[in-house]
């Protein structure tokens, strides 16, 4: 498998990953927020791409805990249709306490019809504070395409490395 490797660029923490060449790199802003979204495959029915997105957020609080984010997570997410929490652990992830959080829930097949079709999608989110940002890692996809990809993701997420230039 061919790789290559990301690195972010200043104001955002230092990080750097090894990823797949079959994934495409999309930067974008939000509110509050920055995210580079790295786009997969699609699923056989062509209607939900395979994505691992890495957003960055200025934590409003120096002191706040990741298992209060966490938890907050967990509860917007148990609103959505479907909702299953099936896995909640910690990990280190090059030195540093996360949360890891997988679930799934149902999202429309098509938001252009007024009673769409439902799809599960499959999602592993990974938290982390560092230097008062909160990273999510967040890999989504439907069942066809997620499990296929797997270690793939587990495989990019061990490559991480925090302020890499580090001696």
């Amino acid at each position: 498998m061919d790789t290559l490797v990301f690195k972010t660029k200043s104001p955002l923490p230092e990080l750097e990953f090894q990823y797949s060449t079959i994934w495409k790199i999309m930067p974008s802003d939000g509110k509050g927020y920055k995210e580079i979204t790295l786009l997969g495959p699609r699923n056989n029915e062509d209607t939900f791409s395979l994505a691992i997105v890495i957003r960055f957020s200025n934590l409003a609080q120096s002191n706040i805990n990741i298992g209060f984010i966490s938890d907050s997570i967990i509860s917007k997410k148990m609103k959505l249709p479907g909702f299953v929490l099936t896995d909640q652990k910690d990990l280190i992830i090059d030195g540093i306490a996360s949360k890891v959080i997988e679930t799934n829930f149902l999202s429309p097949k098509s938001l252009d019809k007024i009673r769409p079709e439902m799809m599960k999608i499959y999602e592993k989110r990974f938290l982390l504070i560092v230097k008062e940002s909160l990273i999510e890692l967040i890999y989504t996809g439907t069942q066809d395409v997620f499990s296929n990809y797997y270690e793939e993701v587990n495989n990019l997420i061990s490559s991480i490395k925090f302020n890499p230039n580090r001696e």
